[in-house]
Order: structure tokens, then sequence, then C-alpha cells
């Protein structure tokens, strides 16, 4: 249950940018998140980023945490199949949105 409304946003080039650093992109997007971006080529790499950061953080504002309470890697957006976007949790997270 979503329990608040959550809104963010953020320019592509900073994010592309930021990817340029390994160490970044391992400490904010999962594994599955790292593919996906892979398979889409650079341009849109860096878009899809941009919009699953801004997605991250508008979501732990809408559950009422703050950046710290768990790792942005354990909030995975995801595509099915028909390209529908869902939310994967891992670790810490997959309890702080919901308690």
């Amino acid at each position: 249950m979503i329990t608040g409304i959550g809104v963010d946003c953020t320019q592509v080039e900073r994010i592309k940018k930021s990817m340029q650093r390994e160490s970044f992109v391992k400490r904010v997007f999962s594994e599955k998140e790292q593919a996906l971006f892979e398979s889409r080529g650079e341009k849109r790499a860096a878009e899809s980023a941009a919009g699953g950061f801004a997605a991250k953080e508008a979501f732990m504002k809408a559950c009422g945490v703050g950046l710290g309470s768990f790792a942005l890697a354990d909030l995975a957006l995801l595509r099915r199949g028909s390209g529908e976007p869902y939310v994967g949790f891992a670790g810490n997270a997959a309890g702080d949105c919901w308690n």
C-alpha cells in the first residue's frame, strides 16, 4: 500500500556522467537493471537510468523513507516481457516500505 505521494526528476546528462563511475552504477542500480541498460544502447541506457533513479527517489518519498534507509540498488525498476514496469525489492528495501 502506498502511504504517500512522491515526485522526483533528474537530468539525463547528469546521470549519464555519473554512470561513467562503476561505483555509482553498483551503488544505485541492481544487476538486473544494469543488464537492462546495457541492452538498450548508450543513449537509451542513460535515459532509462535517469528515469529509474528519479522513480526510486519518488518511491522512497511515497513510502515515507529517506535516502539511506536502504541501498538504492535494493529497489529495482524492471520491465516484464510485455514492457510493463514493476518494482523489485531486495535486502532492507523488502521490509522498509511496508512497515
